[in-house]
């Protein structure tokens, strides 16, 4: 890792932990406009928004827009190495002379500080900051197309400042009550803030509350609005949780919104090559060719029930007998739900202290307590490994090479 990236990654995490989450976007239209308004200048946008399959949404608009010729950028969140991760042209993250570059034209154009924590001037969160960096970044490359996932919500989320040709929304559940509201017509809401007048949206098949919200926001605004059809099957894809079929679905439905006269054969060829790491990733180690492991981002009750489904599908000749997970989640979800799912036994990881769930967590007693260094924590014939994307990036440096 060269000493910008270093450098760049110390003080965005310190942006992180001193600014938190600033989900509104009054101050955000001021940082626009002293930077010229950027968005405003940026090729033909997509907005993806939703609680489960953001991500490997994402990617399939890559892939498939990729395959018809075209350069794409990308912009995702969280990441797994680097943030570099996060903003993208053709799957390539940004160089790390653009990046810092760019980090360093927004925080000097704004006139914020970057060390002083105690500064009294309202500053933009590390959030913020990495969109306005994407935005100036896309500015400059002119992408043909640009696919944004939103990082929270919608509706106030700092990406919602563009102005797309399509918006598409992924699986709807509960995540991030705390901020976008306790009932899911509340959660729905902030997801369908990425609705724009006489814009076109699809969005996958959802529960019948969400649905009913999505569809009236979409008529409020005479969005032209279509559910998408879930794919047959993703035989023979990278991405082959059985989810997957939903989310390339959402995928296809989109492009086919750009593209009426789309070559869908050519589309699901494009979904096969799909990658995405730590969306169930299967690892074969070398050295213990015998031993398996799944690395899925299963960071809310939904996905941990999801992914069980799934590993009680593909193994079950080792779920939960032979099997084992190794969990790092954020003590502000729901754990306790979300362990009581698994009938195998599971270790928690207490991989970031004061923000991942530690020792003193009360938890059911087939629940370990555990530290990435623990010699013994990936041991096991068939080892799962999960939660938050956060904690992926944290046990990335620890797991095997792959066979």
């Amino acid at each position: 890792m060269s000493k910008f990236i270093t450098q760049l990654t110390h003080d965005l995490a310190w942006r992180s932990k001193t600014h938190g989450v600033q989900y509104n976007l009054d101050a955000f239209y001021g940082y626009l406009n002293a930077l010229g308004n950027p968005h405003q200048e940026l090729s033909r946008c997509l907005h993806v928004a939703g609680t489960h399959g953001k991500g490997s949404t994402v990617a399939f608009l890559v892939s498939g827009l990729m395959a018809m010729g075209y350069s794409v950028g990308s912009f995702t969140s969280p990441h797994i190495r680097s943030y570099a991760e996060r903003i993208q042209i053709n799957n390539t993250p940004i160089k790390t002379d653009d990046f810092w570059r760019i980090y360093h034209t927004v925080l000097d154009r704004l006139n914020v500080n970057k060390t002083d924590a105690n500064a009294q001037k309202k500053e933009p969160t590390e959030f913020e900051v990495l969109t306005l960096v994407a935005f100036l970044y896309f500015q400059e490359k002119q992408p043909d197309f640009i696919v944004f996932e939103t990082g929270l919500g919608g509706r106030m989320d700092a990406t919602n400042v563009i102005r797309p040709v399509v918006c598409s929304i992924t699986k709807i559940g509960w995540d991030h009550m705390e901020i976008l509201g306790n009932t899911l017509v509340d959660i729905a809401a902030e997801k369908a803030g990425i609705i724009k007048p006489r814009t076109p949206v699809v969005s996958v098949q959802q529960d019948s509350i969400c649905e009913s919200v999505l569809s009236l926001v979409a008529s409020d605004n005479q969005a032209p609005y279509q559910i998408s059809a879930p794919l047959d099957s993703v035989d023979g894809f990278h991405l082959k949780a059985d989810i997957q079929c939903e989310n390339a679905g959402l995928a296809l439905a989109t492009l086919n919104l750009i593209f009426p006269d789309i070559d869908k054969d050519r589309m699901i060829r494009a979904f096969k090559t799909t990658q995405l790491w730590g969306r169930y990733t299967t690892i074969i180690p070398k050295k213990t060719p015998e031993k398996t492991l799944v690395v899925d981002a299963a960071h809310n009750v939904e996905g941990i029930q999801a992914l069980v489904e799934q590993i009680s599908h593909d193994y079950p000749d080792l779920y939960p007998d032979h099997c084992v997970f190794v969990m790092g989640i954020l003590n502000r979800k729901a754990y306790s739900d979300m362990v009581s799912l698994i009938q195998a036994p599971v270790r928690l990881v207490d991989f970031q202290p004061g923000v991942s769930v530690g020792p003193n967590a009360t938890v059911p007693h087939y629940v370990t307590h555990h530290t990435l260094r623990d010699p013994n924590l990936l041991s096991g014939r068939l080892v799962v490994v999960t939660g938050s994307i956060y904690f992926l990036g944290e046990i990335i440096h620890y797991l095997p090479d792959s066979d």
